[in-house]
């Protein structure tokens, strides 16, 4: 192996999920962090999102860090405002801290996908 490669676990599958070590080595190739990181995640409720969240909450607790999400009440739908602050009530008993962002600019009519 090269120095300074980064070795990729194997892929996670129905019989093989990811494992918190799997998740370790991913985020190695990302770093170098802190003694104690402090990372955001976005979390948009999605069970891709929560489980970022779960997974990075697990690996930061390993050396003392925190994980805070992120979810924004982007105000498209009526319902928003209540789904961004049931995403909160999902992680705060897991000690996971939780702030919304809401979306105070003006807001397409269309194309809402290809912002950014």
């Amino acid at each position: 192996m090269m120095t300074g490669q980064t070795v990729l676990p194997p892929a996670a599958t129905p019989s093989r999920p990811l494992s918190d070590d799997d998740f370790a080595t991913l985020m190695s190739g990302l770093g170098p962090f802190e003694r104690r990181p402090h990372l955001a995640c976005a979390v948009s409720g999605g069970a891709d999102s929560l489980a970022l969240a779960l997974f990075a909450q697990r690996w930061v607790e390993r050396s003392g860090g925190q994980v805070t999400a992120l979810t924004i009440d982007h105000g498209l739908r009526p319902e928003a405002a209540d789904e961004a602050r049931r995403v909160g009530d999902w992680l705060k008993p897991l000690g996971i801290a939780h702030h919304i962002l809401v979306w105070t600019a003006a807001k397409p009519a269309t194309g809402v996908q290809q912002i950014g």
